[in-house]
């Protein structure tokens, strides 16, 4: 195994190591600390790989170790059994059919905000073409003043 690849495999593996701890998976730890091992024996191997070994095992070790600290409660299943309705109580799941006919209608639309925004619109109209007619009339009357007085012509 050329050292590029290892080294990438190595990183894959730290990976997964640091996943099946969060996860608390003992198995994929178990696996990884197996596999990295076997790597480890291999003439050449790099050094991480028995480093990661031994991590896994570490990380092994305190999963099991707080999985035997943590109490564990009794529950009612435990001394009586589990109880079962009978089978006609019991509630049938409804599933998807994709034969069933399934009607699909849009909603209506809200009839308050269509009045609303018809009553705003017409309103802000009255407001805009007094500003537009203000700013052409100022315009007119800039261009006859400068006319008048400015007579910047030959």
């Amino acid at each position: 195994m050329d050292a590029t690849r290892e080294a990438n495999e190595l990183v894959k593996r730290w990976q997964e190591l640091q996943e099946a701890q969060v996860a608390g998976d003992l198995g994929r730890l178990a696996r990884l600390q197996l596999h990295a091992q076997a790597q480890a024996q291999r003439p050449g191997a790099s050094h991480e790989w028995e480093l990661l070994a031994r991590e896994a095992a570490r990380y092994s070790g305190q999963l099991h170790e707080e999985a035997e600290e943590r109490p564990t409660i009794g529950t009612a299943t435990d001394t009586l059994g589990t109880f079962e309705p009978p089978a006609a109580e019991r509630p049938v799941p409804r599933t998807f059919d994709p034969t069933e006919h399934y009607e699909v209608r849009p909603a209506p639309a809200p009839e308050e905000d269509v009045e609303e925004q018809g009553e705003g619109r017409g309103r802000g109209r009255g407001i805009g073409g007094a500003i537009w007619a203000l700013l052409v009339l100022g315009y007119i009357l800039l261009q006859v003043i400068g006319a008048v007085f400015g007579g910047d012509g030959p």
